[in-house]
């Protein structure tokens, strides 16, 4: 069990937190709705962990979710702050850029741990 506060994948939800931030801001989500869906995904993506048998303790888990959400809401000031462009082209990009980071994740976490979704999560062993 990982009884760390923060880990390598920490990385993975502090990036994926400020990816989604970004998109928040794109998409026009006023700040505390930005705040909530950051703490929602975060929550959701933790729970799906632990219904697998991730091996994560309380506090890593807690840690994972208060990084991604609040990095998400830091991504959506700073856009704010410097006046990020929002046009129809930066929203496709951060789309498409979110998208491909999510789906790289997912393949590299897929290829170490094998999930299927009626039998759970089984480390590969090599």
């Amino acid at each position: 069990m990982n009884k760390d506060f923060l880990d390598i994948w920490s990385i993975v939800h502090a990036i994926s937190g400020l990816g989604f931030g970004l998109l928040f801001f794109v998409i026009d989500l006023q700040i505390s709705y930005a705040l909530i869906a950051g703490f929602i995904l975060a929550i959701g993506w933790e729970i799906f962990e632990y219904k697998n048998d991730e091996g994560e303790s309380l506090k890593n888990s807690l840690t994972d979710i208060f990084v991604a959400a609040l990095l998400s809401a830091g991504a959506y000031l700073v856009a704010e702050a410097v006046n990020f462009p929002v046009t129809q082209e930066s929203k496709l990009w951060v789309i498409i850029l979110l998208s491909v980071y999510s789906l790289s994740v997912m393949s590299y976490w897929y290829k170490t741990y094998h999930w299927r979704p009626h039998h759970g999560i089984t480390r590969i062993k090599k």
